[in-house]
């Protein structure tokens, strides 16, 4: 009986523990004081007041209790940005670079430690207007890398800010102009291709596969016979090729290989999954941190080879070094699929596990919790 009185009692424990940790964790986090961090961010692609291209990024944000030096407030995903702002009714904000002076852009410079562009991919008319066919390419409301940009990120190198860009940056829409000169400002190149994992490329299953994409591999190549996963890539021209699970590929999803120094300075596994959109990038005076890997057959080795690829390249590229810092990141690496409630409790990163299933590889909170959300908060803190 008093084994059994005591295993009682541990239970009892066992559930107060339960049901009192988030009250806890929620407390920790309240008492936590604020940090201070000049940050700059610029997003062009916020369809929806969800804010899934900086959600990530806002979500560690929060969770750290970093707030703006100049007012003491923490960052608010709906506010603190500049680009394309959603309202009510189809309604619309732009609070871009691109409408401010020269003057303006030099104090945000002056005025910030760190500068992400999450997204310059931006809005389109069908996106906004018609959502039932927002898989058909529009007309651009807004978007793309401008003059001011770079303005504001030239700026930034000179005075030796900490520079963070990703996926889109350069790609569609913007100008060849803009294009080259970020490349040759910050040392890479981009091949003209971008990727994206499909879990399922059955167009009768799987009703988020654009129109375009589809009507276009049919007018390039007669028919779409995809049943299966797989990597659809797509080419600035519109050329669109796709590598299929069991033909072209015996791995669907890109992994993601970190370099053994990179890997050991943040603490991030030296492989991860990554079933999203990509960019094929190429190095010239960077630094390449991690590569993508395509698990490619034979017939996949020869398809990429038609193309000038290869089934390994660049996923994150930096210069890290006394004079600037620049990082960028070769996918849509802010948008992920995650709960923002959870960024108020603190500690929640040892029950991280609890979040994701490490057996499924287009499973995208594993990689927020394991790959983004490390690194990204090392980054910060430098």
């Amino acid at each position: 009986m008093r084994y059994f009185a005591i295993f009682l009692r541990f239970l009892q424990i066992l559930v107060i523990l339960l049901f009192t940790s988030p009250l806890l964790m929620l407390a920790w986090w309240f008492f936590t004081p604020k940090t201070e961090l000049a940050l700059t961010v610029v997003d062009k692609t916020v369809l929806n007041r969800e804010y899934e291209e900086h959600a990530s990024l806002f979500w560690l944000l929060n969770h750290k209790k970093y707030a703006h030096p100049l007012t003491g407030k923490r960052f608010d995903p709906a506010q603190d940005y500049y680009g394309f702002f959603p309202k009510k009714l189809q309604q619309f904000d732009i609070k871009g670079l691109s409408q401010l002076s020269e003057a303006q852009l030099d104090s945000i410079v002056a005025n910030s430690s760190h500068l992400y562009f999450t997204d310059t991919y931006g809005i389109y008319s069908l996106e906004w207007y018609k959502k039932d066919q927002a898989t058909e390419r529009s007309e651009l409301i807004y978007g793309g890398l401008t003059k001011n940009d770079l303005y504001t990120l030239r700026q930034a190198k000179a005075a030796g800010k900490t520079i963070i860009t990703e996926f889109n940056c350069i790609g569609s829409p913007t100008a060849q102009k803009e294009r080259k000169d970020f490349e040759e400002l910050f040392g890479l190149t981009w091949s003209g291709w971008i990727g994206r994992f499909v879990d399922n490329l059955d167009t009768l299953e799987n009703l988020e596969i654009p129109y375009w994409m589809k009507r276009g591999y049919v007018q390039q190549h007669g028919h779409w016979p995809f049943k299966k996963a797989g990597i659809v890539l797509v080419s600035q021209n519109d050329r669109i090729e796709i590598l299929e699970q069991d033909e072209e590929l015996y791995f669907p999803v890109p992994v993601i290989h970190t370099r053994k120094a990179f890997q050991e300075r943040i603490e991030l596994p030296d492989t991860m999954p990554y079933p999203f959109w990509f960019d094929i990038m190429k190095a010239k005076t960077v630094q390449v941190e991690a590569d993508y890997k395509l698990y490619t057959s034979a017939k996949g080795d020869s398809l990429l080879h038609q193309l000038g690829l290869s089934a390994t390249f660049p996923a994150i590229l930096s210069h890290d070094s006394s004079d600037y810092r620049f990082y960028y990141f070769a996918g849509d690496y802010a948008d992920n699929p995650i709960q923002f409630k959870r960024s108020y409790f603190r500690g929640i990163r040892f029950f991280r596990e609890f979040f994701y299933d490490p057996t499924e590889p287009t499973d995208r909170h594993y990689f927020f919790w394991e790959y983004y959300l490390p690194m990204i908060d090392y980054l910060l803190a430098r």
